[in-house]
C-alpha cells in the first residue's frame, strides 16, 4: 500500500469517528480522499448562519409573545351599564359581561359563564343584584325588576378566582 493510500485510509477512519474519539489538534493536517464526497463537513459560513439562527430562535422563545407572566383578567364591564327595565321588553333586561385582560386578546366579550361547556380560564360563576329585593338576574345574566318594587339596583358579577362579586352595572327599575 503507497503512503498516500494509507493516509486517505487513516483520514477515513478519522471521518467516521465521533470528534472525541478523531485526537485532531489545532495545525493538524487532514487529507480528504478523492472518493469522499464532503457530506459531513460544514463550513465556516453554513456553521456561523446556524448559530445566529439559534441565538435568534432561542431570544424569541424566552421572551414568547411579551413577558413571561401570565394573562390575568384586570376586570369586568357589563352591557348595557346602565339600563331603565320600562325601555326593554317585558321590562327584561339582558345583562352581557366583558373581561379585561393585561394581554391580548386584551377584551373578552361575552366573558363565558363557568357552566358553559368546555368554559376554561377566566369565566362568571355567579350573577346577583344589590338590593335583591329590587331586581333579579339569572345565571345568564337575564335581569328583571321585583314586581311592585321600584328603585336602582347594582348588578354584580362573580369571576373564578376572584372571589368577590364587583358591581358593573345599575338596574333602574320603575
Amino acid at each position: 500500500m503507497s503512503s498516500t493510500s494509507a493516509q486517505r485510509s487513516s483520514v477515513t477512519t478519522c471521518l467516521n469517528k465521533s470528534p472525541s474519539q478523531q485526537n485532531l489538534h489545532h495545525g493538524d493536517k487532514l487529507l480528504i480522499p478523492n472518493s469522499y464526497d464532503g457530506s459531513r463537513l460544514v463550513s465556516e459560513d453554513s456553521m456561523k448562519s446556524a448559530i445566529l439562527i439559534l441565538v435568534v430562535s432561542l431570544a424569541a422563545l424566552s421572551t414568547g409573545c411579551g413577558s413571561s407572566s401570565a394573562r390575568m383578567l384586570e376586570s369586568v364591564t357589563a352591557t348595557p351599564a346602565s339600563a331603565d327595565a320600562q325601555n326593554f321588553p317585558n321590562g327584561t333586561v339582558q345583562f352581557t359581561p366583558t373581561g379585561i385582560f393585561n394581554k391580548a386578546p386584551t377584551s373578552v366579550t361575552p366573558l363565558p359563564s363557568c357552566s358553559a361547556h368546555g368554559a376554561t380560564g377566566s369565566c362568571v360563576t355567579a350573577w346577583s343584584t344589590s338590593p335583591n329585593t329590587i331586581a333579579t338576574i339569572d345565571q345568564n345574566g337575564l335581569a328583571q325588576c321585583v314586581p311592585g318594587q321600584s328603585g336602582t339596583a347594582t348588578i354584580q358579577v362573580a369571576v373564578s378566582g376572584d372571589g368577590a362579586l364587583m358591581g358593573v352595572a345599575k338596574l333602574t327599575c320603575p
